[in-house]
């Protein structure tokens, strides 16, 4: 059995019938108890957490410069953004990587994939305002749109 821990430190699994043996990598401590039908095996690891610098661009935009040097038992790496806005947009060097509808939830991101541009390139997240208003559409020489009311806008770090 393979065992991932996105988030989590521990993990805990009853198995029946108890394998001959058990065994975890270097990285984890396993602990075995028995019950009457099933053995419980709890597997902990020691949690990661990356250097990060985040420069805000702008109100709306970050620049994250996350450290690339991951522990080789750390197989993902995921950025959590917890923001209020309409859509949002991640990029690297000017690339998208993904993008996301806001609908009441933290915004996760892996990095696995896109790990060898961050060695030279930081995450760039862009957030859309909710906006509060009316929005006016006019032709005047060219297709004019004016938003008038409030833009919310707000990223927790």
């Amino acid at each position: 059995m393979i065992c991932t821990s996105a988030g989590q430190s521990e993990i805990k699994a009853s198995i029946y019938p108890a394998p001959e043996r058990a065994s975890a990598s270097a990285y984890a401590t396993l602990c075995e108890s028995h019950q009457p039908i099933f053995t419980t095996y709890t597997l902990q690891v020691s949690p990661y957490e990356p250097g990060v610098q985040i420069d805000y661009e702008k109100e709306h935009a970050a620049y994250l410069n996350i450290d690339t040097c991951w522990p080789e038992q750390v197989n993902d790496l995921f950025v959590e953004a917890d923001y209020e806005g309409d859509v949002a947009a991640a990029y690297i060097h000017r690339q998208l990587l993904t993008d996301h509808i806001q609908y009441g939830q933290p915004w996760k991101i892996g990095l696995k994939q896109s790990r060898h541009l961050l060695h030279s390139h930081a995450l760039r997240l862009l957030i859309t305002p909710l906006r509060k208003g009316t929005t006016e559409h006019y032709v005047k020489q060219a297709y004019v749109e004016q938003f008038q009311g409030v833009e919310v806008f707000l990223m927790s770090e």
